[in-house]
């Protein structure tokens, strides 16, 4: 029996919890995570896993780190407990005040066990060493942060014994400052709530029936039966009782996939079925034995099968297995290429990537009046009530997403997942249902990065300029449309490089196959187009005797360059300062891998580098964000921030944009959550669009709303304002002026003054051979990587990565710096070891990210060269900082080896073959 199974008799057990005295009645295998959760709702302790691999459910059990997942409650008996909420003893611990000081919390869903297993550490050692910190944090595992930023904290946590500044900047000095995170605190204390923290007490629990098989018919037996003959079933669901359209999709002319399966399934993972019951039937209940007859049919994971001449196809409207293709040409290439003094070839094959978020899907819904009401984990909340309210026939207005706190996203949690399935279980029962997935069903039924297989030429003359690429790449976009649009489309304007490139020829193909759906992941398919560029021009200053550095910043895009698709950019093109600040880090590195390698015979070191360049927002599509402020009676400005914040920190960075362009401090703030009924729409958390396009519309709303108070004053705009209690002070030269708010008129929303503005890109559409204006703004880094390759075991050790990265204006450096060494702890693993396999890799311990020992040092260098059009000049970075890591990596692996992997990731099996290749060919 599992210990998530409760069919047995129930002990009474005591133990202590953060120094109280506490008394449950589980059965005695019950798990403690579940015990400490569900029967004293102290839901600090995090549930990612269940088994043991991502640390999240650390508690201290008589003082030492424990995986609350893996303890049956029976073994606790008599002992002390310590949770993330014991720690604070009435004020922050000196650790929890060193990560927010940091900004060692981002998401926040890993945080708690975090801090409980460095807590045990500090009580043994107060000032432990670099490899004492990831030794003792090495069983938790982070996905945001890329861990550098929570080894320092821990490290230096003696330092903030005095607890935390949580002063804010003063008006007008918001922007460029790192203030602690607005909704930091929580994060450190347990108190956030994410997806699976809130469920109602009376709550019918939810489970999922998915498809084992990767294409398969289905029958149900008599499921009215099977759930009578089961105490405590509320009953099971079907798409027969779906009172909508049975079918959603992010891009709706590419809607294409059922919430709940009608027949047949498409891929492995795919929802069939929903069974409903009180909490403790469904932990007792077995699966097995439920009433479905499968019928396997044959089925295809790879494009080269779904597009073969012949092949079934998967949807009979999309022929060839073709979901759709982006294209892009300007000039001749073919001639271009011809005419060449030196030409670079390759092929470059990518492998399904894993989201790999801590928290699991979780959410629960219930009916109020004839409003459904979701409260679940998005990065989408108005697509999340669109798709929601279209699959059970219910309109728009009928339908509120709450969006909790969101325990990482990159992407997939922008594509519905359980909101439909919970809607539909509390309409069809009047009462509230919740579900939270499993990390299995999570990675078998949530989308992925696309594979790619890429192939490419790029010709140079004999000076050293690029002058013609052709590009092509085949992208598994799974079963089902998701994204697979959006990277077809950007890809083919990305995959030049931040370079200038007057003969061009894209095109990428999103084919669909039975694998995993594969959707948005921190970079829309750039990060794999990049890699087959940046290691073809590796090559191609090889061939030219040119410096590789050298090589590209001969070939940027400078001010006034063209781009592949006709657009001219002005201003704003920050990439040859990138790649100039890196100069002195490249000829350092330069010098010590040769002297490393003079005397090394069984390692070898290379240094690697590469660009990138990524346009912010939709592909020239709308793409607007509305942001609502106002004043309040009581004296508060508040801002309905819609920008969902999955750890990126647009609920800091969005009021830092407004309170600087009010001309108030940023302590006068108060949020308002991303709630659809009650703040305005600001579009997705993608696409690294939030701070531009939602800080351009705070700025805007900002803006806005302190001329309707100058003008309401009847002052100018040189006059300066403050709020003073329930009333504002205004001063201009030595006038000055006092509004009573209490005495104005308020608004439904209790605000007298209120501004609300959008902004939308500007954009052009491109035409058919992809010329256009496809976005307004585009962010621009480059990176080093250093590292060691064992060439006996085919191993690789990383020393150093340098990210420079030109964000526009560093609106709050702190969480900047947090994104880069994100993107890069992300870009690590997947030039190194993730590698997601349908079947074979659907856990956290078969599939590996990368840990606290595996990201090394990162040194970032913020260039800021603003751009018109963002606010106060920002760029967008999220994605950009994942892009040049993997190819930096790779092209430092050939440079140690003489070899190039050509599959990524980057495996020891797979560079000791290259190794041996190579050897052979001698």
């Amino acid at each position: 029996m599992s210990m998530a199974q409760s069919g047995m008799e129930r002990a009474d057990i005591a133990f202590q919890v953060n120094g109280a005295a506490v008394r449950v009645s589980v059965p005695p295998v019950r798990r403690l995570s579940q015990v400490l959760r569900d029967e004293l709702r102290l839901t600090g302790t995090k549930v990612g896993c269940d088994a043991g691999d991502c640390g999240a459910c650390t508690v201290l059990v008589d003082g030492n780190p424990v995986c609350a997942c893996l303890m049956p409650a029976a073994s606790v008996s008599g002992a002390a407990v310590t949770t993330v909420e014991g720690l604070a003893n009435g004020r922050l611990s000196a650790l929890q005040a060193s990560f927010l000081e940091h900004g060692a919390a981002q998401c926040g869903i890993c945080t708690p066990g975090l801090l409980v297993a460095a807590t045990a550490l500090l009580e043994r050692n107060p000032t432990p060493s670099e490899a004492e910190t990831q030794d003792a944090l090495g069983g938790v595992l982070c996905r945001c942060t890329g861990y550098r930023k929570i080894v320092a904290a821990v490290m230096q946590a003696s330092q903030h014994t005095n607890g935390v500044d949580l002063r804010r900047p003063e008006a007008g000095r918001a922007v460029g400052a790192s203030p602690i995170r607005l909704d930091g605190v929580p994060k450190v204390t347990g108190d956030e709530k994410f997806g699976g923290d809130s469920f109602p007490a009376d709550a019918l629990a939810v489970l999922v029936v998915r498809s084992p098989h990767y294409h398969a018919r289905f029958d149900f037996g008599d499921l009215d039966a099977w759930a009578k003959a089961r105490p405590g079933i509320a009953g099971v669901f079907t798409a027969r009782d779906i009172p909508g359209k049975n079918c959603f999709g992010v891009i709706g002319p590419f809607a294409d996939q059922p919430a709940l399966a009608e027949g047949f399934v498409r891929l492995r993972g795919e929802a069939v079925a929903l069974v409903a019951g009180e909490r403790e039937a469904i932990l007792d209940l077995d699966l097995t034995d439920f009433p479905i007859i499968w019928a396997e049919l044959p089925h295809m994971l790879q494009p080269r099968e779904a597009k073969a001449e012949g092949a079934a196809l998967i949807h009979s409207h999309r022929p060839a297995n073709l979901l759709t293709s982006g294209y892009v040409e300007r000039g001749d290439p073919d001639s271009a290429l011809a005419g060449a003094t030196v030409t670079a070839s390759g092929a470059i094959e990518t492998s399904f990537v894993e989201h790999a978020y801590i928290e699991p899907e979780a959410g629960y819904a219930y009916m109020d009046g004839d409003t459904l009401v979701v409260v679940a984990c998005t990065q989408a909340p108005y697509m999340d009530r669109d798709e929601t309210a279209k699959v059970l026939g219910l309109a728009v207005d009928r339908v509120r997403i709450v969006p909790t706190a969101t325990g990482g996203g990159f992407g997939s949690k922008l594509d519905v997942s359980l909101q439909p399935l919970i809607g539909l279980v509390a309409m069809k029962t009047g009462r509230p249902a919740a579900l939270a997935y499993t990390r299995n069903e999570s990675m078998m039924s949530t989308t992925k990065r696309h594979p790619a297989e890429m192939r490419a030429t790029i010709g140079a003359d004999a000076e050293g300029y690029v002058t013609g690429m052709v590009f092509e790449g085949d992208f598994n976009t799974g079963a089902y449309a998701s994204w697979g649009p959006t990277v077809a489309n950007r890809v083919p304007v990305h995959a030049s490089g931040p370079y200038l490139t007057p003969n061009y020829r894209a095109t990428g193909y999103a084919i669909h196959t039975n694998g995993p759906i594969a959707g948005a992941f921190r970079g829309f398919g750039v990060p794999q187009a990049t890699i087959m560029q940046e290691t073809l021009y590796d090559e191609l200053a090889g061939r030219l005797g040119i410096d590789r550095l050298d090589f590209r910043l001969k070939n940027c895009l400078r001010d006034g360059c063209e781009t592949v698709t006709g657009q001219r950019l002005e201003s704003g093109v920050g990439i040859g300062e990138c790649l100039e600040q890196l100069r002195p880090h490249w000829v350092r590195a330069l010098t010590d891998a040769e002297a490393f390698n003079a005397v090394h015979t069984g390692s070898k070191r290379g240094v690697g580098i590469a660009s990138c360049w990524y346009g912010c927002g939709n592909t020239s599509l709308p793409n607007p964000s509305t942001i609502k402020v106002g004043i309040s009676a009581s004296g508060e400005v508040i801002l309905h921030q819609g920008a969902v914040d999955i750890g990126q920190g647009s609920n800091t960075v969005i009021p830092q944009i407004c309170a600087d362009a009010l001309g108030l401090p940023l302590d006068k703030f108060k949020l308002k959550s991303a709630d659809t009924a009650i703040t305005p729409d600001a579009g997705k958390t993608s696409a690294s669009r939030q701070t531009f396009v939602t800080g351009k519309a705070a700025e805007k709303a900002g803006r806005a709303l302190r001329e309707k108070i100058l003008r309401f004053a009847n002052v100018s705009e040189q006059a300066t304002i403050a709020l003073d209690g329930a009333s504002i002070s205004i001063r201009e030269g030595d006038a000055a002026r006092r509004i009573d708010l209490v005495a104005l008129k308020a608004d439904t929303d209790g605000l007298v003054f209120v501004s609300e503005e959008t902004y939308d890109p500007p954009t052009l559409p491109l035409d058919a051979k992809g010329q256009g204006k496809p976005y307004a703004v585009y962010g621009y880094g480059a990176q080093i990587a250093e590292l060691e390759v064992d060439l006996k075991l085919g191993t690789v050790k990383l020393i150093k990565i340098t990210a420079a990265h030109d964000v526009g204006k560093a609106i709050n450096p702190v969480l900047v710096e947090g994104q880069i060494e994100g993107g890069i702890a992300q870009g690590i693993g997947m030039a190194l070891m993730e590698e997601y396999i349908p079947g074979r890799t659907e856990n956290l311990h078969d599939y590996l990210i990368p840990t606290i020992g595996d990201v090394p040092p990162v040194e970032h260098i913020l260039v800021e060269v603003p751009d018109p059009e963002g606010p106060f000049g920002a760029k967008g970075l999220g994605e950009h900082v994942l892009i040049p890591t993997a190819p930096a990596i790779l092209n430092a692996i050939r440079h140690a080896t003489g070899v190039l992997v050509t599959k990524v990731p980057a495996t020891p099996s797979r560079i000791l073959a290259a190794i041996r290749e190579k050897e052979a060919r001698r």
